[in-house]
């Protein structure tokens, strides 16, 4: 039989400790560009694309979105990182975590039932019933459960799972955040690579191009056509553009450890992939939406 509460226990019960928090709303702007401002890119040259490219308003963007390049290299390095990256694991396991101190801090709502034993002897004197011999041991034990349950008056274990849920909602936008910080990183990183290499391509072509011109203008010179002054200037071309090498080389080699890196391995054990512009394609579709539209995707 269960008596209804006093009045005044159900007061105590409604006021929970701590302000009522509320998410603010959103902006009323459903767009981020005037409509004749969204035109499409020019054409790149040296990129293939695969349609004609088009910008849609308000388009949502694919979890795997750097599939739309339609580059095997890039796939095969985005899966091997998104599966040993130390950074996503680690993200997973602190969302793991959160998830289970929100469950943790549920239960505490419940009542707590504890199943406990004890066992022991004592001593009972059997002379008291006139029998003359010496006291008896009598084993005792005792088995029985205990139910425990904590009165949140005030509502302090409610707010506890109210911040446990929102740190568990902290550490999944964590999670997503990692996931697309690493996915951008090495998909910036991989077209890096591929501009990086078509221009040591071409820098290659223009000092074989001046080694060329030098053979020619020496010759000229041991013909009497062409004076010291024209293989001097030559000759200061070819260095020139020589130069320019070795800080695309060190980018190159920047950029490929970098990728290395995300993707949780040493340059020792591991390179990336020659990814190349030419097996890259552009999306056809460039979704356009509020950054905040786009944090939240």
């Amino acid at each position: 039989i269960s008596a209804a509460p006093p009045p005044r226990a159900l007061l105590l019960a409604g006021c929970k400790q701590g302000p009522n928090l509320f998410s603010p709303q959103p902006p009323e702007e459903k767009g981020y560009t005037a409509p004749d401002a969204a035109v499409p890119p020019p054409d790149i040259p040296g990129v293939k694309t695969k349609a004609a490219q088009r910008v849609a308003i308000g388009a949502k963007v694919k979890d795997d979105w750097w599939t739309l390049f339609h580059s095997q290299p890039l796939d095969g390095v985005m899966r091997e990182a998104l599966a040993g990256s130390p950074t996503i694991q680690q993200a997973t396991a602190t969302l793991a975590q959160a998830r289970e101190l929100t469950v943790a801090a549920a239960g505490g709502l419940l009542p707590q039932v504890d199943l406990g034993a004890q066992a022991g002897g004592q001593a009972v004197n059997v002379r008291i019933s006139g029998v003359n011999r010496p006291p008896v041991s009598v084993p005792l034990l005792g088995v029985g459960p205990t139910v425990s349950y904590t009165m949140d008056v005030f509502g302090a274990l409610q707010r506890t799972v109210e911040v446990q849920s929102a740190q568990a909602d902290v550490s999944d936008y964590q999670l997503a955040a990692t996931y697309l910080a690493l996915s951008g990183n090495i998909t910036n990183q991989a077209i890096t690579i591929a501009g990086l290499r078509a221009q040591i391509k071409t820098v290659n072509g223009i000092i074989a191009d001046d080694e060329k011109n030098l053979n020619l203008v020496k010759t000229a010179q041991a013909g009497g056509t062409a004076t010291m002054v024209d293989v001097t200037t030559a000759e200061t071309q070819l260095n020139n553009d020589r130069t320019l090498l070795p800080p695309l080389r060190q980018q190159l080699s920047v950029a490929r450890d970098a990728v290395t890196v995300y993707v949780g391995k040493t340059p020792a054990d591991w390179s990336p992939p020659d990814f190349a512009l030419d097996s890259l394609v552009l999306p056809p579709v460039v979704p356009v939406s509020l950054p905040s539209e786009l944090v939240r995707q």
